[in-house]
């Protein structure tokens, strides 16, 4: 019986810290850096966010740990990503959009002409990522810059992803092919 009564008390600590961190964070810090972020959203103590003032969170979005983004970046609500995504460039993310671990949306390239080492070479212009509504991206999946993946999409895991993806598909592959619809 006693053990019982500490398990609940140590559930209890641990999920007020979890809300008092949350509180103070969006408090003390979020609600001022974000372009915009809602008092809903919840980013982990060890995820790493980059250029503040360009990225948007709607409700509900979770970013886990060891997460990194950057750029100028739109999360609508209901987005959740795995632990370990890398998002950089410009990125749209529709609502009720899932996003497993280790995915990579690179919204951005480097200039690879001859005559310059390629570390000096000016960046072209970034196209724009759009992620659209209730989508799921697998686990280890690269999303290459200028793509759409239309509402309902799933791409399997593994998949590079450079080309756009259809409504309702499913994509899979490197890189990433429709193989069927979802109906």
């Amino acid at each position: 019986m006693a053990s019982q009564i500490f398990q609940i008390i140590a559930f209890a600590a641990r999920r007020a810290s979890k809300l008092v961190y949350r509180t103070l964070y969006y408090v003390l810090f979020a609600k001022y850096a974000y372009k915009y972020i809602s008092p809903f959203a919840y980013v982990a103590p060890r995820a790493h966010v980059r250029d503040y003032n360009r990225i948007r969170l709607g409700a509900r979005v979770i970013i886990r740990s060891n997460c990194q983004i950057g750029g100028d970046i739109e999360l609508a609500n209901d987005v959740r990503l795995g632990l370990n995504c890398h998002i950089f460039g410009k990125v749209t993310i529709g609502q009720h959009v899932m996003i497993a671990p280790n995915v990579v949306l690179a919204g951005g390239a480097h200039g690879i002409s001859i005559g310059a080492p390629m570390i000096f070479q000016p960046c072209p212009p970034a196209r724009r990522i759009i992620i659209g509504e209730d989508v799921w991206i697998g686990a280890n999946s690269v999303i290459l810059q200028g793509v759409t993946i239309s509402n309902g999409a799933v791409v399997g895991a593994g998949s590079v992803v450079t080309t756009d993806i259809p409504e309702n598909a499913i994509a899979v592959g490197n890189p990433a092919k429709v193989l069927k619809y979802r109906n």
